[in-house]
């Protein structure tokens, strides 16, 4: 009688602690622990330099003005750097230094190094390139640390990856997936915590139309 019932109550323990954890599971589905969900306001929102000549865009101009878009990872941020700029033979550029006797001009950057996880638009032939942050735009970035997630839409230019534009070219990947805008004005605000996966169809669906002629 004795391991009979022994063998009953094992069996009730053994039910109520999967009925526990059957609960425990819905209660984190349906009601997730408060701190497990990211916001907007845990990534700071930055402002315009009082220097910057800057309007807003719609995002497709974001996305269509862009050379390249991925989702990558701060590998690290390496020391400022300081470059003599020449400009290609033939370019307006040299024509303009040229014509106005200009000198060299001494471009000051910042070089990020960065990990490709996914690229989103465009191609690159290694899963690491090295960004550069133009001096005249520090104001305009976050402030890079190694392990930074974010989603950068970029420009290529002589060789050098740029931000296409850090107003509406720069979104945080938080831990949950969402991401969040570096800036946040009317026109891009609709995609502050959108999913990854359902940003990366934005961004795909907006640049499909990048070649498509205007309707008449």
């Amino acid at each position: 009688m004795g391991r009979i019932m022994m063998k009953k109550a094992v069996k009730i323990g053994i039910g109520a602690i999967a009925l526990l954890s059957v609960c425990i599971i819905i209660l984190c589905v349906f009601f997730p622990p408060s701190g497990k969900s990211s916001s907007q306001s845990d990534y700071p929102v930055l402002e315009d330099s009082p220097f910057a000549i800057s309007r807003d865009l719609e995002f497709p101009r974001y996305v269509t003005s862009s050379d390249l878009i991925v989702d990558a990872t701060v590998r690290q941020v390496l020391p400022e750097m300081s470059e003599v700029y020449v400009p290609e033979e033939g370019s307006p550029e040299q024509k303009i230094q040229e014509q106005q006797g200009l000198g060299d001009y001494v471009f000051e950057h910042r070089p990020i190094e960065l990990e490709i996880h996914d690229v989103w638009t465009g191609s690159v032939d290694s899963p690491t390139l090295t960004l550069r942050i133009p001096a005249a735009e520090y104001q305009s970035v976050p402030d890079f640390q190694p392990g930074d997630r974010l989603i950068f839409f970029l420009s290529y230019v002589q060789g050098i990856y740029y931000l296409s534009d850090p107003r509406g070219g720069l979104y945080y990947v938080a831990f949950d997936d969402k991401v969040y805008p570096t800036f946040l004005f009317e026109t891009i605000k609709e995609y502050s915590g959108k999913k990854v996966g359902d940003f990366k169809r934005d961004v795909q669906g907006a640049w499909a139309q990048k070649d498509t002629p205007p309707e008449p």
